[in-house]
């Protein structure tokens, strides 16, 4: 049973909503490696997002939303 784990990149003009979909108790997902508030190196080309954690793991994500950062 596949499930979507959603991620969110800021940078100080932009918000990028990204989607991961594994299966449901797999390992391979992303959420087990990332640390909220921490870096991300990252890379766009067209609708997908390619990250790299600073592990050096790299993953590719599916872009759901590119658009500009809303000021709070």
């Amino acid at each position: 049973m596949p499930a979507v784990a959603v991620y969110v990149i800021e940078t100080e003009d932009r918000r990028l909503e990204l989607e991961d979909i594994v299966s449901v108790g797999s390992r391979g997902s992303v959420e087990l490696h990332v640390t909220i508030g921490g870096p991300v190196t990252f890379a766009l080309s067209r609708k997908t997002a390619y990250i790299r954690l600073a592990d050096g793991k790299e993953y590719r994500l599916r872009i759901a939303s590119n658009g500009p950062r809303t000021k709070r």
